[in-house]
C-alpha cells in the first residue's frame, strides 16, 4: 500500500512540474540610455498556455544590479502603468487599450520628452505591437521585430527611442 502511495505521489509531482515548466519568462527588449548606458529590461511572463500573465519592467543601476522592478497585468494597461518615475514625475508609462492575453496587441510607450517645472511638461509616444507567433512573443515596430532599444535621454527627458536590433 505504501509503494502505491509513493508511486502516485511521484506521478502527481511529475505532472505538476511539467505543467509549471510550460509557463515562462520571455525577455522582450533590452533598453539602454545614451547618457550612461544604464540598462532596463522589458519582460513578459506567460502561463502554461503561453498566454500573458504580466509584463515586468526591470531597471538596473550603473553597476548592473537590479535597482527596481515594476509589474503590470494586461488589465492594468488601459489606464497606463508608470514603469519609471523620477521625483514624482512619470518618465515612462506603458499603455494598451487592446492587449489580449492570448495574442497581444498595440502598446504605447509614453515618455517624458521635456520636463517643465512651471507649466505643462511635454510627452512623446513610441508605438509598438506585441505579437504572438506560435508559442513565442515578439515586439515589432512597423512590422519589423526588434529586441533592443536606445533611449536618447537628456537632462529634462527623452528625445526619442531608437531601434538598435
Amino acid at each position: 500500500m505504501q509503494v502505491r502511495k509513493l508511486i502516485t505521489f511521484i506521478c502527481l509531482s511529475l505532472l505538476i512540474s511539467v505543467s509549471t515548466a510550460q509557463a515562462g519568462i520571455k525577455k522582450l527588449a533590452l533598453i539602454k540610455r545614451t547618457s550612461d548606458n544604464v540598462k532596463s529590461e522589458l519582460i513578459l511572463e506567460t502561463d502554461n498556455k503561453h498566454d500573458i500573465v504580466k509584463v515586468i519592467f526591470k531597471i538596473f543601476d550603473e553597476k548592473g544590479k537590479l535597482d527596481r522592478e515594476v509589474q503590470a497585468t494586461p488589465n492594468e494597461l488601459p489606464d497606463g502603468v508608470a514603469v519609471l518615475t523620477k521625483m514624482g514625475v512619470k518618465v515612462i508609462t506603458l499603455f494598451s487599450d487592446n492587449l489580449a492575453k492570448h495574442n497581444g496587441g498595440d502598446v504605447t510607450i509614453r515618455f517624458l520628452s521635456k520636463y517643465k517645472l512651471i507649466g505643462k511638461s511635454k510627452y512623446g509616444k513610441f508605438n509598438v505591437v506585441l505579437d504572438r507567433i506560435g508559442d513565442d512573443w515578439t515586439l515589432m515596430k512597423n512590422g519589423v521585430p526588434f529586441k533592443e532599444l536606445l533611449a536618447h535621454d537628456h537632462s529634462k527627458g527623452i528625445t526619442k527611442f531608437e531601434i538598435i536590433k
